[in-house]
């Protein structure tokens, strides 16, 4: 089975321990009483046999952009099989930032960037737009679908991933079936399946999006349970009733297009 893992995340464990341990919003956001910061240590193992795979630094409150940034690539900058994707950064920080991306492709999470304060980061949306590139982003609440549309709306060549088919961080399910309808119907708005394991939504996903604009992710290390993301998810979509060619769009050849035009040469 070939697997391209879209959504892992990376950082270094004893940094990350002590962040959930000490945080002041450990009781506040649900994230932090998700990571699996012991499956770290095991990062290499389960990244083994994927042929590639997106990743991006871990995220907490307590994130400073830029060194996360530096961080990622100067990790992964010998691994031909990762894609290292940066956070959005503010347009002062943006030219440091864009030379040591290697892929048109970034990342947003509304625990370190605010809605409200869109603007600051133009510089990164419209050299996305202009590369034709694409952004990561997560759905919070229902003011999301109005960000998402003013992003498309300002940077109109600007590809957009809503990561966990949209979900909120209650897992509603109303809530993520009204952002798979919302973002089924633009061309440029893709999706992930990371942390999904209600197989409704995801056979919902299929209907709607169809099977091109849907990718396989497990959000590692942010999973529960002794079963792999990778092999849980590959299940489901073979329980849903997945045709071989389905899955094999979902799981693998759906992000080797991605990846392929969004290298920079």
């Amino acid at each position: 089975m070939r697997i391209i893992d879209t959504h892992i995340h990376f950082g270094n464990k004893k940094s990350c321990k002590d962040i959930v341990q000490k945080s002041l919003y450990k009781n506040v956001y649900k994230l932090y009483n998700s990571v699996n910061v012991t499956a770290l240590s095991t990062f290499d193992d389960y990244v083994k046999n994927l042929e590639y795979f997106i990743v991006m630094p871990m995220v907490f409150k307590e994130t400073d952009i830029n060194q996360a940034n530096n961080d990622i690539v100067k990790y992964f900058s010998d691994d031909l099989r990762a894609v290292p994707v940066l956070f959005v950064p503010n347009d002062k920080d943006f030219n440091n930032n864009i030379r040591i991306m290697k892929y048109n492709i970034l990342k947003e999470h509304f625990l370190v960037h605010d809605y409200n304060n869109y603007k600051a980061r133009s510089f990164g949306y419209q050299y996305l737009s202009d590369n034709q590139g694409f952004l990561i982003l997560h759905s919070l609440s229902t003011i999301s679908k109005k960000y998402i549309e003013t992003l498309r709306s300002e940077f109109s060549n600007m590809n957009i991933i809503v990561a966990h088919l949209g979900r909120n961080g209650q897992c509603d399910e109303n809530f993520t079936k009204d952002m798979i309808d919302f973002g089924s119907k633009d061309d440029r708005i893709y999706t992930d399946i990371s942390t999904i394991s209600n197989k409704k939504l995801i056979k919902y996903a299929v209907n709607m999006y169809g099977d091109d604009r849907i990718f396989f992710g497990s959000d590692y290390p942010y999973f529960s349970g002794d079963i792999p993301p990778v092999e849980e998810q590959a299940l489901i979509l073979e329980e849903i009733g997945l045709s071989d060619e389905q899955r094999n769009k979902i799981l693998y050849l759906n992000a080797k297009k991605m990846i392929k035009k969004l290298k920079i040469r």
